[in-house]
C-alpha cells in the first residue's frame, strides 16, 4: 500500500473552496460545538476532492477504481464516511436544516451524473461549483440550526457569480482545444450565462439595488475582461480570476455585515 495525499490541482476550484469556507464562518456570531466541528469536518474535503476525480476518471474509462482507492487513497473512504454520517446525524438530531442536507446531497449526485457526460463541459463545471458552494448551507446551517433568508441570499449570490467566474477560464481553454472562434466563445457560451446570472441576481436583490449594483459590477467587469484574458497564459488567467474572487468575497462580507 502506497498512500498518497493528493491536493486539488485546479486553481479555480481551490479559490471557490476557500471563499465558501471563509464566508461560512462570518455568517453567524455564535459558534456552537456542532457548528465548529462541522466546519472542521467539511474542511477535509480539500484532501478528498482530487482523489474522487481520479476515481471517477478510472470508472468512466471502464477500469476498476476500487483498487486504486484502497491502495492510494484509503482516507477518502474514511473522510467521506465521516462527512455523510455527521451530516445525517445533525439532521436527525435537528441541528442541521433539511434543506441544507438536501441541496448538498442533490448537488453531489448531480455532479456525479454530469461528470459522466464530460468532465470539462461547462455544465459539469457549474455543478461542481454548486457542490462546493453547498458547503456554505451545511456549515452556516450547523451554526444556527436553521436557514435564514440572508443565508439563502448569500448562497445564491455566491453560487451564481462563482459559476460565471469559473465558466470564463473553462471556455477559454475549450476554445483553444477545439479552435473555437472568439465570437462563438463570447456570444454562444458566456453571454447567455452572464445574462442568466444577472437576471437571477436582480430577482433576488430587486429590493436592494445597491447590493445588486455591486455584483452587477464584478460580473460585468469579468465579462468585459474576456477579450484580454483570452490571450493570456493559464497562470495569468488564474491570477485575474483570484482577484475577482477576492472582490466577490469582500462584497459578500459587506453585503452581510451591512444588514446586521
Amino acid at each position: 500500500m502506497q498512500i498518497e495525499v493528493s491536493l486539488p490541482k485546479e486553481h479555480g476550484l481551490i479559490v471557490v473552496w476557500f471563499n465558501t469556507l471563509i464566508i461560512s464562518v462570518f455568517v453567524e456570531k455564535s459558534f456552537p460545538l456542532y457548528g465548529a466541528l462541522t466546519l472542521l469536518i467539511m474542511a477535509t474535503t480539500f484532501f478528498i476532492y482530487d482523489p474522487i476525480l481520479v476515481v471517477l476518471r478510472l470508472f468512466k474509462a471502464g477500469r476498476n477504481p476500487l483498487g486504486t482507492l484502497l491502495r492510494k487513497y484509503p482516507y477518502v473512504i474514511l473522510f467521506s464516511g465521516i462527512i455523510l454520517i455527521w451530516v445525517l446525524y445533525g439532521y436527525a438530531r435537528g441541528m442541521l436544516p433539511g434543506i441544507s442536507v438536501a441541496v448538498f446531497i442533490f448537488s453531489l449526485l448531480l455532479f456525479l451524473g454530469f461528470f459522466w457526460l464530460g468532465e470539462r463541459k461547462i455544465y459539469t463545471r457549474a455543478i461542481s461549483i454548486l457542490t462546493l458552494t453547498s458547503f456554505f448551507l451545511i456549515i452556516s446551517g450547523a451554526f444556527t440550526t436553521r436557514l435564514t433568508l440572508k443565508s439563502i441570499d448569500i448562497f445564491v449570490i455566491l453560487s451564481a457569480v462563482e459559476i460565471f467566474l469559473a465558466a470564463i477560464p473553462v471556455e477559454i481553454v475549450n476554445s483553444r482545444i477545439h479552435k473555437f472562434r472568439f465570437n462563438a466563445l463570447l456570444f454562444r457560451s458566456l453571454f447567455p450565462i452572464y445574462v442568466i446570472v444577472l437576471l437571477a441576481l436582480y430577482i433576488l436583490l430587486i429590493k436592494n439595488l445597491t447590493e445588486f449594483l455591486f455584483f452587477f459590477a464584478i460580473t460585468t467587469a469579468a465579462f468585459l475582461s474576456v477579450p484580454i484574458l483570452r490571450s493570456m497564459t493559464l497562470k495569468r488567467i488564474g491570477l485575474v480570476a483570484t482577484l475577482f474572487n477576492i472582490i466577490l468575497l469582500a462584497f459578500l462580507l459587506l453585503f452581510y455585515f451591512k444588514s446586521i
